[in-house]
């Protein structure tokens, strides 16, 4: 999946993944900048909002602190200016790479279809909806990957610096609070791992159910006999002179598809009843980290030493940056349901290109259909055209 777009196609095609990936990386460089000075701004910001002034003495004190205010929503103007442009362009940029991805994945796919090999199941589903399924996951996955990465290189240091000015009484070690969010990341990916487990083959056999479903569908627009069994005697012809045999009595849609919906249903109460699970402890874990940098650093506001004391932009930017590290290092535990779907997507595409690029043949051909769970096999030989 890789190779077939950084590695082989046009000229075009090459530049156009080199150039796309760098910008790519630019955009997630330009975020972590982007949250270090708006980090910087908010410590600033609250301090000045913050600061004991008796605002009801009219002097140069209240003027000046006024001015302090409108110069720094001016800085902050200055700072989000940028995102007006970059934002819209980056993700312009994205979509259509994403798609010259997925066009470059078929494109592959197709030139090593072999129609005499070995039928694969949901083929058309793998080669149409997973790779798009797999360009647009692959792209909101790296993304916050990178995002979550440079994220951490920019905070480490912050939460470092703040570890080392700011602590409780009890928390004498410089990297107290870096600790606290690796531990807290960890302890959090570890739970959603056992608590999702089951997703990603949910997923898969998910998928192949609604391709069974769409294949159905399909039969049943074009060959209704195929699904049906029969045709109904009302049924009319255009052959409206010709005495037309009644036929054995079609079975009605509903029923010919019972079997695959009640699969399908089966698999999604599954899918629901491990996703209300799952969703329920992440809500659970994410309410809980928010409190927690101000559990640790809240009382510092009235310590007793007044060495001790923080303001209230310290202890905005400590809440900001520990969230910052926290949230980069958690990102896997806050998005394993798009992980796992993404998996399982990853995972049915592997299966197809072994296939496909194995070239395995068979002679004679054997088409096999199935209809609710049972496999109906015939043979049929192949002759050459020009035989």
């Amino acid at each position: 999946m890789l190779r077939e777009f950084f590695c082989s196609g046009s000229t075009q095609q090459l530049a156009f993944a080199y150039v796309g990936l760098i910008i790519f990386v630019g955009h997630a460089v330009f975020k972590a900048w982007l949250k270090v000075a708006l980090n910087g701004w908010y410590e600033a910001f609250y301090d000045v909002v913050g600061d004991n002034v008796d605002l009801n003495e009219l002097g140069s004190g209240m003027v000046e602190k006024r001015n302090d205010v409108w110069n720094l929503l001016v800085d902050f103007a200055v700072i989000v200016s940028p995102t007006v442009v970059v934002h819209p362009v980056a993700k312009w940029i994205g979509s259509v790479w994403c798609y010259t991805w997925r066009v470059a994945l078929i494109r592959a796919y197709l030139s090593h279809w072999d129609c005499g090999a070995f039928p694969i199941e949901g083929a058309a589903q793998r080669v149409h909806e997973d790779t798009q399924r797999f360009a647009e996951g692959l792209y909101s996955c790296f993304a916050i990957l990178l995002d979550s990465v440079f994220t951490l290189v920019a905070f480490v240091p912050v939460l470092l610096q703040l570890g080392e000015d700011v602590h409780p009484p009890w928390a004498t070690w410089p990297p107290w609070l870096l600790t606290i969010a690796i531990v807290s990341a960890l302890g959090g990916l570890g739970v959603s791992m056992i608590v999702g487990r089951k997703l990603v083959g949910l997923e898969v056999a998910n998928q192949a159910v609604e391709a069974r479903l769409r294949t159905k569908l399909v039969l049943l627009e074009q060959t209704p006999a195929a699904i049906c069994g029969g045709v109904s005697e009302t049924r009319e012809t255009e052959f409206v002179n010709i005495d037309v045999q009644p036929t054995a009595k079609a079975t009605p849609p509903l029923v010919a598809m019972r079997g695959v919906l009640s699969d399908m249903w089966r698999n999604y109460r599954r899918i629901y009843r491990q996703f209300a699970l799952f969703n329920t402890w992440l809500s659970i874990y994410d309410q809980m980290m928010i409190l927690v940098p101000y559990m640790l650093v809240a009382p510092l506001l009235f310590a007793d030493d007044q060495n001790d004391r923080i303001t209230l932009g310290t202890l905005v930017k400590v809440s900001n940056a520990f969230g910052r590290c926290f949230d980069a290092m958690a990102v896997v535990s806050d998005n394993w349901n798009a992980v796992n779907a993404w998996r399982s997507v990853l995972r049915r595409l592997r299966e197809f290109e072994e296939t496909i690029y194995s070239r395995v043949h068979f002679s004679p051909t054997r088409i096999v259909n199935e209809l609710d769970g049972m496999e109906i096999t015939s043979t049929v030989e192949v002759t050459p055209h020009n035989q």
